[in-house]
C-alpha cells in the first residue's frame, strides 16, 4: 500500500513540475504577445502622428545603437508594412493601419487563448497541491 501511495506521490510530483515548466513557457510566450501588442499601438500612434504633423517636420530616425538622426518626410502617401517572410509592401497610410489593426486583433486573440490556457493550468498545478496535501 505505501508503495503504491508513493507511486502516486511522485506521479504527482511530475505531473506538478510539468504544468508549472508549461506554465512558465505560457507567460513568456504572453510576454512575447504583449509586447507586439504594444509594437502595434506604437506604429498605429506614430502613423497618426505623422499625418498630423505633415511633411514639414523634423523627425528622429533611430539607425541603432541608440544613434538617431534628423529627416524631413519627402512624403507620406506610402508606408511599409510588413507581410511575413521577411516581405514588405507599400500601403497607403489607412491600408497600413488597418493592416496593423488585423494584426493586432490576432495577437489579442492568441493572447486570450493562451490566457485561458494558462488558467488551466493554474487549476490543475492547485488541484495538484490539494491532492498532495490530503495524502500528507
Amino acid at each position: 500500500m505505501q508503495d503504491t501511495e508513493d507511486q502516486k506521490i511522485k506521479a504527482l510530483a511530475m505531473n506538478h513540475q510539468e504544468y508549472k515548466m508549461q506554465a512558465e513557457a505560457i507567460k513568456q510566450q504572453m510576454d512575447m504577445i504583449q509586447a507586439s501588442i504594444e509594437d502595434c499601438t506604437n506604429a498605429l500612434e506614430s502613423i497618426d502622428e505623422l499625418l498630423n504633423v505633415g511633411t514639414n517636420a523634423e523627425l528622429m530616425i533611430p539607425i541603432g545603437a541608440g544613434i538617431q538622426i534628423y529627416a524631413k518626410p519627402e512624403s507620406i502617401e506610402k508606408i511599409v508594412v510588413p507581410i511575413g517572410s521577411g516581405i514588405s509592401v507599400e500601403k497607403t497610410p489607412s491600408d497600413a493601419k488597418d493592416s496593423i489593426n488585423n494584426r493586432k486583433e490576432e495577437l489579442l486573440k492568441a493572447f486570450g487563448q493562451m490566457g485561458d490556457t494558462l488558467q488551466k493550468l493554474v487549476n490543475a498545478i492547485k488541484e495538484i497541491e490539494a491532492e498532495s496535501a490530503s495524502m500528507q
